[in-house]
């Protein structure tokens, strides 16, 4: 109400009405739609809370007619990479593939709700899905990489061509890939979190490597999983590292091959301990 009447107070008649659009309306079907791909959306943020998208095209709407008769259009895309604060967007870093039809679309819902949602709670669920056939990262190599996931801060992009294939991959074995890549990337959405797993290693993070020799066994003591060559990794590819490893080994499995590493299994244990904090439920 107080907002309301504010509004009516600062428009006189001769100064043009405010308009305002709510940005999650470009997450929705429209209200006239109702399609397959449409009811599906619906459903799916009715019972996950989250939006559910099946192309990277936000809005396409006609804005009329230039001096040359084309029509021109607004069109907005998602960008998987878009953090909330930068002063542009671009969808320059990966190309998308939608799925093709309604059977396609169902399998991937069904995959998301079945393989990827218990692991993952309303604190740590996404603000939005986008399912698709195909992903292409945009490299500096000839040919651009194939990717199974991208992720950023509204929405978690899955692609579903391994699972489209004549011989699909096992579904359990993809959830995991799948698992590995989000849960990687939401873990250092909230990196501050995780400052207690970064201060065992916090002096070496992107620093060159010393001028003397080391090996494997040297990096596992200063608490490092993988053998650096040039430089030590940055944070961010550490905790994925140890996330990744987190979801694709049991306790055992982990406490065994680094039985001689304490820095190590402590990092894990924090890692570990943070991610159920966080809301993923193992």
């Amino acid at each position: 109400m107080f907002f309301s009447a504010l509004l009516m107070t600062a428009c006189s008649e001769d100064e043009p009405e405010v308009g305002f659009t709510n940005p999650s309306d470009n997450f929705i079907p429209a209200a006239d739609d109702h399609s397959f791909s449409a009811e599906l959306r619906r459903s799916f943020k009715e019972q996950t809370g989250s939006y559910l998208l099946f192309s990277d095209t936000l809005q396409h709407k006609f804005l009329g007619v230039n001096i040359n008769g084309n029509s021109i259009f607004f069109t907005e895309q998602l960008d998987p990479t878009y953090i909330v604060g930068q002063s542009n967007s671009s969808n320059s870093k990966y190309r998308f593939t939608n799925l093709e039809n309604d059977e396609q679309k169902q399998m991937a819902v069904d995959f998301v709700k079945e393989q990827i949602l218990p692991h993952v709670t309303n604190k740590l669920i996404p603000y939005s899905w986008f399912l698709c056939k195909g992903i292409k990262a945009d490299t500096n190599a000839a040919q651009d990489a194939t990717v199974y996931t991208a992720s950023g801060q509204r929405c978690i992009v899955i692609s579903f061509n391994l699972l489209l294939r004549k011989k699909p991959i096992d579904k359990t074995v993809y959830a995991n890939t799948v698992l590995q890549e989000i849960i990687g990337q939401l873990a250092v959405n909230n990196m501050d979190a995780f400052k207690d797993f970064l201060a065992y290693c916090k002096p070496y993070y992107g620093q060159n490597l010393p001028e003397e020799d080391l090996n494997k066994d040297d990096f596992l003591k200063m608490g490092f999983k993988s053998s650096p060559t040039i430089s030590f990794p940055n944070q961010e590819d550490d905790l994925k590292d140890f996330v990744s490893s987190i979801l694709a080994n049991s306790q055992e499995e982990i406490e065994k091959e680094y039985a001689d590493y304490p820095i190590i299994l402590e990092k894990f244990r924090i890692a570990k301990e943070t991610l159920v904090k966080l809301g993923y439920k193992f």
